[in-house]
């Protein structure tokens, strides 16, 4: 029996289908007790049996393809998931399941389970957790962690992508009654495999350890220029996260 508080949504597409089979062997692999329901978003479906607990097929809009999943899991609490989150160790059930009463507890409007270093944190009463400083850059993320579903309604725009409701959702938020709460440190194992379409080097090296193949004809490995590029962003940002985001969005 699955939980009624929590499901899964993995936002994914048709086209990134070569990822499902190494997204759920990994699940599989490390957390095959999981209490909760992991569906699949995508915008369509060839009828096959990918080992999720089940299929929700929406062609249409980040927005609408969200809104659907969470209409579908009927859950208060959702986790979002991208199809490149693959985990590398066990899950602890216990762990995730204290989050998630917490979040309830603080009536959050999410707990983030990843190390942010880019976003503004302020002391919280739960030492435990940080507050994220509402209207911080980054504050909002699609990265894994526990959202009020009803919250994450209200916060979605139609016309927002996934990369506009993390720049631009997290600069308008004003709500100081419903707290951003994010854990101290990873309390999720997992990483994030894929970059501008191409194999991640974390992720190369998982799926060499764990001995999965994967398709580099379709899908390469970035290389050296692709990683140096990827760092340098990476430190662009921490350096400024505030001035960044305005650039971005003043840049839509």
């Amino acid at each position: 029996m699955k939980s009624r508080d929590l499901s899964i949504l993995v936002y994914t597409s048709e086209k990134n289908r070569d990822m499902w089979t190494i997204f759920i062997t990994l699940l599989d692999r490390y957390w095959k007790d999981r209490l909760y329901r992991v569906l699949c978003v995508t915008d369509t479906w060839d009828g096959t049996d990918y080992g999720f607990d089940g299929m929700v097929v929406k062609d249409g809009t980040w927005y609408e393809m969200i809104t659907e999943g969470i209409r579908t899991a009927g859950t208060p609490y959702v986790m979002l998931f991208m199809d490149d989150y693959l985990l590398y160790d066990r899950v602890d059930n216990d762990v995730l399941e204290h989050h998630l009463e917490n979040a309830k507890r603080y009536h959050a409007g999410n707990i983030s389970l990843y190390k942010n270093d880019f976003v503004k944190t302020r002391p919280f009463t739960d030492s435990e957790y940080l507050r994220m400083v509402p209207g911080s850059a980054y504050s909002y993320s699609t990265q894994a962690g526990i959202w009020s579903a009803g919250y994450l309604l209200n916060r979605l725009k139609p016309e927002w992508s996934a990369w506009d409701f993390e720049r631009r959702g997290s600069v308008m938020n004003r709500d100081t009654k419903h707290p951003l709460l994010i854990t101290r440190d990873y309390s999720f194992p997992y990483i994030e495999g894929v970059r501008r379409g191409k194999w991640m080097p974390q992720a190369t090296w998982l799926l060499k350890r764990e001995h999965i193949g994967a398709d580099f004809e379709k899908r390469p490995a970035m290389d050296d220029a692709d990683i140096i590029r990827m760092h340098l962003k990476s430190l662009i940002i921490k350096k400024n996260p505030g001035l960044v985001q305005s650039i971005q969005n003043f840049f839509p």
